[in-house]
């Protein structure tokens, strides 16, 4: 009988979730590979989001200057990805299917683009 009482909330409750966008649970976790930038300015990049009990933590890889390698801070999830990339800047935009676009502020600003990169469980083997 409770559980009768309580799925009206529990449905509202994901609609809300859902009318608001918010990024499903662990669609970050992954390598993301993409561009920074654009023009003559444009640099390729990769990312990598790992999931824990205690929110994500990341890593950022740059080809200019060759092989940066840069701990990914400050990870938000929620309508919209935010993390930190010191001292680049701050990374934001949204998930839309397996691209993650927006904009970057700070030391360096500009748009990025990235796209999910499929992981070993992703891949169809021919066997």
């Amino acid at each position: 009988m409770k559980f009768a009482a309580t799925l009206p909330f529990l449905v509202f409750a994901t609609l809300i979730s859902a009318a608001h966008g918010d990024v499903a649970s662990g669609a970050l976790a992954g390598h993301w590979r993409g561009v920074f930038g654009d023009g003559p300015a444009e640099t390729v990049i990769e990312v990598q989001f790992d999931q824990s009990a205690g929110g994500y933590r990341g890593h950022f890889w740059s080809a200019v200057p060759a092989g940066t390698s840069l701990q990914v801070s400050d990870v938000e999830v929620g309508r919209s990805v935010r993390f930190a990339v010191p001292p680049i800047g701050v990374f934001e935009g949204e998930i839309r299917g397996d691209i993650l676009m927006g904009t970057v502020s700070g030391q360096s600003a500009g748009p990025f683009r990235l796209r999910k990169e499929p992981g070993p469980e992703d891949l169809n083997f021919v066997g």
